[in-house]
């Protein structure tokens, strides 16, 4: 960890194809983008170096699956543990995406207590097929209590810098 202050785990969960396997080219430079289609099976572990305030801080980054095959929900809490923050990713262009949000929320709070959880609308490259309005998705930050509300866009990398500092932001304010 010497090459880092500070050292924090972070999960994100999202419906299948709302773009984590996408995300992940932003976190690992040896990810072969040929690949991007594929769904991620299980947990996917990625790391990244964001500057925050002066200080360097490794996001050890926890991609989970959605796919119930792969894990059990009852085995969420044993690898959540640890976790200092969380992002909860859903498609604007697909409202069903939004469907496990609750259940991922209740998971994290039980597990991880109260950590940052922010919500993140993917593909506002597609915003001529948005089916989430800004408002909803305010409206369910709002509801859950989570720490913030942003959209990014995992393909073009549009704000996504800015997701991670942000998350990255508010765990070391929290735990820091």
């Amino acid at each position: 960890m010497s090459d880092c202050d500070y050292l924090s785990k972070l999960i994100i969960f999202g419906a299948d194809g709302v773009g984590k396997t996408t995300l992940e080219t932003h976190l690992d430079p040896v990810f072969d983008p040929q690949f991007s289609s594929e769904f991620t099976i299980g947990v996917s572990f990625q790391h990244l170096n964001v500057d925050i305030k002066g200080y360097r801080v490794r996001l050890q980054i926890w991609l989970m699956s959605n796919k119930d095959r792969f894990i059990k929900i009852t085995e969420f809490p044993k690898q959540l543990s640890g976790a200092s923050g969380a992002i909860l990713l859903y498609d604007i262009t697909n409202a069903s995406s939004l469907e496990k949000i609750p259940v991922w929320c209740e998971i994290v709070k039980e597990s991880c207590g109260n950590i940052p959880i922010l919500l993140v609308g993917n593909k506002v490259d597609e915003e001529e097929r948005r089916a989430v309005s800004k408002k909803s998705a305010e409206e369910l930050r709002e509801r859950y209590n989570l720490a913030s509300y942003m959209e990014i866009s995992a393909k073009t990398g549009a704000s996504v810098k800015r997701m991670f500092e942000l998350v990255g932001e508010l765990m070391l304010k929290r735990f820091g």
